[in-house]
């Protein structure tokens, strides 16, 4: 199967007026929004690409901030390979005519826990939680998973916009990053959703 991948690479060397931020604002054409994001200093890169899957259903739109010094993997396929060092967050659109739908907060957590719990008892699950960002109600769900030499931690932030559900991944593996969950929530707090000033979606 031949993917056709398109690339869009921002790099922010510095915030207008903060120095320990950058600003993305991220065009979301298939739900109508635009959003504008302040990012960690670490997070200088906005990356975007098609992920092509061998069942057209699960096809998704990628859009990632992360910190571009780990490396830039954009994954494809049903068995993707992924950067051995992370620190990023990931939203995922669908790609036309797939559709997501309004997601049921309460019920997304509750099946996101169980599926993870199934993959793997011993992942811990230590915030769940719901929030309400720029007037719109958010489910938040972390989980860390231990392994043998690392430690990854996984932040979801799960919302509707124009009634289809929206996930934001954060992710991180670092050995010396701290509370991945206050740094994301950071983040999320200043997330500005607006109407896209082009509503086309290709």
């Amino acid at each position: 199967m031949k993917y056709g991948i398109y690339i869009g690479i921002l790099l922010l060397f510095s915030s207008c007026s903060k120095k320990d931020k950058n600003s993305f604002t991220i065009n979301l054409p298939y739900y109508s929004s635009q959003i504008e994001i302040e990012g960690l200093k670490e997070y200088d890169t906005l990356v975007s690409w098609d992920w092509y899957n061998d069942n057209m259903a699960d096809d998704r739109k990628c859009f990632r901030i992360q910190d571009s010094k780990l490396g830039i993997v954009m994954e494809k396929g049903m068995l993707p390979e992924n950067a051995k060092q992370l620190n990023q967050l990931t939203i995922k659109t669908p790609i036309k005519p797939n559709r997501f739908g309004a997601v049921n907060i309460s019920k997304w957590i509750n099946t996101t826990i169980a599926m993870y719990s199934e993959e793997n008892p011993i992942y811990k699950f230590p915030i769940v939680d719901s929030l309400s960002i720029d007037g719109r109600k958010f489910g938040v769900l972390s989980i860390e998973r231990q392994y043998s030499d690392k430690k990854e931690i996984q932040v979801f932030y799960v919302a509707n916009i124009n009634s289809e559900e929206i996930v934001f991944e954060f992710k991180n593996n670092q050995p010396k990053f701290d509370s991945l969950y206050q740094k994301s929530l950071n983040m999320m707090k200043s997330i500005k959703v607006k109407p896209a000033a082009n509503n086309v979606y290709n």
